[in-house]
């Protein structure tokens, strides 16, 4: 997949045609990712994560992966931000690639007991995030591009509820603050309550 991304890279940018049909390159993907054989419409953050998975794997450095895998309860002793480090770094002895210095971040959870108040973390990489939308969003911030307005785009096959009661201008800002909000757990999963989530990069240099 990596010398077909090259070549399709190099057609876009430094070639003459006006337009690439990339045939190669989705035959590429079609291999890793069989659901996306044909030509029906497809998800495009499902295909983003089939051509970043697709690229990582064959440009991983780890050959050999560990056989034993991180183990949270022996770091609970050390501050949240060495357990931070050291869940990273368990991730990166089994995935390491020029990928992962681009697009892994790290997602932490904290869950603290509403009875007795005791705290744990939760140590996650991800390669995106899929952000809510909030409603009513009105912020300071400067939008990043233009704003997320409440017109309707069912004509561009959204689903109403997506942004029903959106008004004004709504920042990524915005939406990270939604993601990272605190959150109490229903009745059936007390007494544990969801207090933060936190997004978190390490450089790998």
């Amino acid at each position: 997949m990596v010398t077909e991304f090259v070549k399709l890279l190099k057609n876009l940018w430094q070639g003459s045609a006006d337009a690439v049909a990339p045939m190669d390159f989705k035959s590429q993907v079609q291999r890793v990712a069989p659901r996306f054989s044909g030509y029906s419409q497809q998800d495009a953050q499902e295909l983003l994560h089939a051509v970043l998975d697709g690229l990582h794997s064959e440009l991983n450095k780890v050959l050999q992966k560990p056989k034993t895998y991180f183990d949270s309860d022996s770091v609970r002793h050390l501050s949240c931000l060495k357990q931070a480090e050291a869940a990273y770094e368990a991730y990166l002895a089994r995935e390491k690639s020029l990928l992962t210095n681009i697009f892994v971040g790290q997602l932490r959870s904290t869950l603290t007991c509403s009875v007795c108040h005791n705290t744990s973390n939760t140590f996650d990489p991800f390669w995106d995030l899929s952000l809510p939308i909030p409603r009513g969003a009105s912020s300071s911030s400067r939008p990043l591009r233009s704003a997320v307005r409440s017109p309707s785009y069912d004509h561009l096959g959204w689903n109403a509820n997506m942004h029903e009661g959106i008004h004004g201008d709504v920042t990524l800002d915005d939406c990270f603050s939604l993601f990272t909000k605190e959150e109490t757990l229903d009745s059936n999963e007390k007494p544990v309550k969801a207090l933060l989530q936190v997004l978190s990069f390490f450089s790998q240099e």
